[in-house]
Protein backbone atom coordinates (compact mmCIF):
# COMPACT_ATOMS: atom_id res chain seq x y z
CA UNK A 1 0.00 0.00 0.00
CA UNK A 2 1.52 3.08 -0.80
CA UNK A 3 1.57 6.22 1.67
CA UNK A 4 0.75 9.18 -0.81
CA UNK A 5 -1.68 11.91 0.56
CA UNK A 6 -5.46 10.90 -0.13
CA UNK A 7 -7.43 12.46 -2.53
CA UNK A 8 -9.33 13.94 -4.15
CA UNK A 9 -6.49 16.25 -5.50
CA UNK A 10 -7.76 19.36 -7.76
CA UNK A 11 -6.03 21.72 -10.15
CA UNK A 12 -5.16 25.36 -8.86
CA UNK A 13 -3.65 28.00 -10.45
CA UNK A 14 -0.70 30.17 -8.81
CA UNK A 15 -0.22 34.16 -9.13
CA UNK A 16 1.53 33.35 -12.56
CA UNK A 17 -1.21 31.30 -13.79
CA UNK A 18 0.82 27.99 -13.47
CA UNK A 19 -1.07 25.05 -12.52
CA UNK A 20 -0.68 23.54 -8.88
CA UNK A 21 -2.12 20.42 -8.33
CA UNK A 22 -3.91 20.31 -4.36
CA UNK A 23 -4.92 17.85 -2.05
CA UNK A 24 -8.52 19.04 -1.49
CA UNK A 25 -8.98 17.60 2.08
CA UNK A 26 -6.31 19.14 4.75
CA UNK A 27 -7.00 23.04 3.57
CA UNK A 28 -5.27 22.78 0.05
CA UNK A 29 -1.95 21.01 0.49
CA UNK A 30 0.02 21.45 -2.61
CA UNK A 31 0.86 18.05 -3.93
CA UNK A 32 2.82 18.84 -7.61
CA UNK A 33 3.53 22.21 -9.11
CA UNK A 34 3.87 20.17 -12.74
CA UNK A 35 6.99 21.21 -14.72
CA UNK A 36 7.19 24.56 -12.80
CA UNK A 37 10.81 24.74 -12.68
CA UNK A 38 11.45 23.23 -16.25
CA UNK A 39 8.81 24.17 -18.42
CA UNK A 40 9.36 27.91 -18.30
CA UNK A 41 13.09 28.38 -17.84
CA UNK A 42 15.27 30.42 -19.93
CA UNK A 43 18.22 27.97 -19.56
CA UNK A 44 17.75 25.60 -22.66
CA UNK A 45 19.74 23.32 -21.07
CA UNK A 46 17.00 22.77 -18.51
CA UNK A 47 13.98 23.77 -20.19
CA UNK A 48 11.43 21.71 -21.31
CA UNK A 49 9.67 21.97 -24.22
CA UNK A 50 6.30 22.34 -23.09
CA UNK A 51 4.00 24.65 -24.22
CA UNK A 52 0.84 25.63 -21.75
CA UNK A 53 -1.25 23.13 -22.88
CA UNK A 54 0.59 20.06 -22.15
CA UNK A 55 1.58 21.48 -18.91
CA UNK A 56 -2.26 21.79 -18.00
CA UNK A 57 -3.10 18.54 -19.75
CA UNK A 58 0.27 16.99 -17.15
CA UNK A 59 -1.65 18.95 -13.98
CA UNK A 60 -4.95 17.13 -15.26
CA UNK A 61 -3.47 13.62 -15.22
CA UNK A 62 -1.66 14.13 -11.95
CA UNK A 63 -4.66 15.32 -10.10
CA UNK A 64 -6.55 12.62 -11.56
CA UNK A 65 -4.15 9.80 -9.61
CA UNK A 66 -6.12 9.23 -6.75
CA UNK A 67 -9.43 8.71 -8.86
CA UNK A 68 -6.99 6.69 -11.47
CA UNK A 69 -5.65 4.29 -8.44
CA UNK A 70 -9.40 3.55 -6.58
CA UNK A 71 -11.03 2.89 -10.30
CA UNK A 72 -8.05 0.20 -11.09
CA UNK A 73 -8.10 -0.74 -7.67
CA UNK A 74 -11.33 -1.69 -7.69
CA UNK A 75 -11.50 -3.13 -11.09
CA UNK A 76 -8.89 -5.50 -10.20
CA UNK A 77 -10.93 -6.78 -7.14
CA UNK A 78 -13.84 -7.49 -9.07
CA UNK A 79 -11.42 -9.29 -12.09
CA UNK A 80 -9.70 -11.24 -9.36
CA UNK A 81 -13.22 -12.18 -7.74
CA UNK A 82 -14.45 -13.23 -11.43
CA UNK A 83 -11.20 -15.63 -12.23
CA UNK A 84 -11.87 -17.11 -8.62
CA UNK A 85 -15.42 -17.88 -9.23
CA UNK A 86 -16.62 -17.03 -12.58
CA UNK A 87 -20.29 -17.90 -11.76
CA UNK A 88 -20.56 -15.06 -9.98
CA UNK A 89 -20.48 -12.91 -12.70
CA UNK A 90 -24.24 -12.54 -13.39
CA UNK A 91 -24.65 -11.47 -9.97
CA UNK A 92 -21.86 -8.79 -9.72
CA UNK A 93 -23.28 -7.19 -12.56
CA UNK A 94 -24.33 -3.50 -10.21
CA UNK A 95 -20.52 -4.03 -9.09
CA UNK A 96 -19.44 -4.00 -12.91
CA UNK A 97 -21.56 -1.15 -14.02
CA UNK A 98 -20.56 1.15 -11.23
CA UNK A 99 -16.62 0.36 -11.29
CA UNK A 100 -17.01 1.06 -14.84
CA UNK A 101 -18.51 4.18 -14.10
CA UNK A 102 -15.57 5.37 -11.51
CA UNK A 103 -13.04 4.24 -13.82
CA UNK A 104 -15.15 6.73 -16.66
CA UNK A 105 -14.92 9.24 -14.34
CA UNK A 106 -11.29 8.73 -13.60
CA UNK A 107 -10.18 9.09 -16.90
CA UNK A 108 -12.67 12.14 -17.99
CA UNK A 109 -10.95 14.29 -15.27
CA UNK A 110 -7.36 12.89 -16.56
CA UNK A 111 -8.16 13.80 -19.88
CA UNK A 112 -10.01 16.97 -19.16
CA UNK A 113 -13.72 15.45 -20.30
CA UNK A 114 -15.14 16.54 -17.01
CA UNK A 115 -15.25 20.24 -18.17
Amino acid sequence: MSKHTPGPWRISYDHEGLPIVVAVAGGAVPIRTPFREDAFSADPRTRADFDTATVDANARLIAAAPDLLAALEDAEFLLRKIAINPKEAGAMVDSFRRSAEDARAAIAKATGEDK
